[in-house]
């Protein structure tokens, strides 16, 4: 795996652990744009945020902030 589509490892504010993808790995199914929220469902490979432009996609539910409301858009 290219190094810089590994996950990303941090934590929250509670110490939960949370992984974030990075734009351009491998994904299936809903994330959220780390950044602002913004919520998408893929089939292959994550892009940038189409909103802000972050390149780190988290699951929808990780870390358990509350953030700003997500909005979707489906990428096949």
């Amino acid at each position: 795996m290219d190094e810089s589509h590994r996950p990303v490892k941090d934590t929250d504010s509670d110490g939960d652990y949370v992984e974030f993808a990075p734009a351009g790995a491998d994904g299936k199914g809903e994330f959220k744009c780390a950044g602002c929220g913004y919520g998408i469902t893929v089939s292959h490979k994550l892009p940038r945020c189409p909103m802000c432009g972050e390149g780190l996609w988290e699951r929808p539910g990780a870390g358990g902030g509350a953030g700003p409301a997500p909005r979707e858009r489906v990428y096949a």
